[in-house]
C-alpha cells in the first residue's frame, strides 16, 4: 500500500498520491488518455511532478476523468426507497434513501 503523501515515479514523472488514487479509479483508456495528456504538458512545460493542479493544467477530456453517469451501474437498495432527490446541476445525477444501510 501506498501512504499518504507518497509519490509514485514513472517515465522520469512522478506522480502525487492524490493522482495516483484518481488514476486507479478509471478505466484502463481513461487512465491512459489521461496519461498521454499529462505527458505532452511534461514535455512541453518540463514539468516533472504530478499534482492536481499540474493534471488540470493539462487539459485533459473531461469525458476521461469524469465517467457519465449514465455509464455507471447503480447499486439497487435491499429495502424500500423511502425518497428521492434530482440534482438540479446534472440531469443524470440522483440521490435516493432507504433504510437498508446501502
Amino acid at each position: 500500500t501506498v501512504g499518504r503523501g507518497q509519490k509514485h515515479k514513472e517515465n522520469m514523472m512522478v506522480w502525487d498520491d492524490k493522482v495516483h488514487q484518481i488514476l486507479k479509479q478509471l478505466p484502463a483508456n481513461s487512465r491512459y488518455e489521461v496519461k498521454q495528456a499529462m505527458r505532452k504538458y511534461w514535455t512541453a512545460t518540463g514539468t516533472k511532478l504530478v499534482t492536481l493542479e499540474n493534471l488540470y493544467k493539462a487539459r485533459p477530456n473531461p469525458a476521461h476523468l469524469f465517467p457519465q453517469a449514465s455509464k455507471v451501474a447503480f447499486e439497487r437498495h435491499a429495502g424500500p426507497v423511502y425518497a428521492i432527490a434530482a440534482s438540479p446541476f446534472h440531469r443524470n445525477l440522483f440521490l435516493t434513501c432507504s433504510t437498508d444501510g446501502s
